[in-house]
């Protein structure tokens, strides 16, 4: 039986952006990122199996919550790796918001019992950003496990 292993963390990332002021005006920080956020993206994984390493398609869906301080607080992150689908519950990472709307964020997260033997146990994705709107953004990953991109809304009830 052939076994897959992920390179880490799937290779994305899982970042934010939403619920931020237009680009052109001044005073973002990571206030403006707080709440219950939605992210769908793509990209390329890289896939060790049986000691060869492969890019596969990437497809990832993210629920991050955060806490307008700069930390993750929980969600779920979910990607599929060339058909293999991994499910993770956030438990835990950062994010800094710099005053032009861009900056940096960090997921970790912790394996559901029910993900397939070759899913990593844990992930910590790391993720460059831009808000480009009030409630959405655009973040980019990129690193040996792959890279990937996704957009993300902020949601309402």
């Amino acid at each position: 039986m052939q076994r897959f292993i992920l390179l880490a963390s799937l290779g994305v990332f899982a970042s934010f952006l939403a619920s931020v002021q237009p680009l052109y005006a001044a005073g973002f920080s990571n206030a403006s990122v707080t709440g219950s956020i939605a992210c769908v993206g793509s990209g390329t994984a890289m896939v060790t199996a049986n000691g060869k390493t492969t890019p596969v398609p990437l497809s990832t869906l993210f629920h991050l919550i955060a806490d307008g301080k700069g930390n993750w607080t929980g969600g779920t992150m979910t990607s599929n790796a060339g058909g293999m689908v991994c499910t993770y519950a956030v438990s835990g990472g950062t994010y800094s918001v710099n005053s032009d709307g861009t900056g940096t964020s960090t997921t970790s997260g912790k394996g559901a019992a029910s993900n397939p033997t070759a899913c990593a146990p844990t992930v910590a994705n790391p993720a460059s950003f831009v808000n480009f709107t009030q409630t959405s953004g655009f973040a980019v990953g990129t690193g040996k496990e792959g890279t990937a991109w996704a957009v993300c809304e902020r949601q309402r009830p």
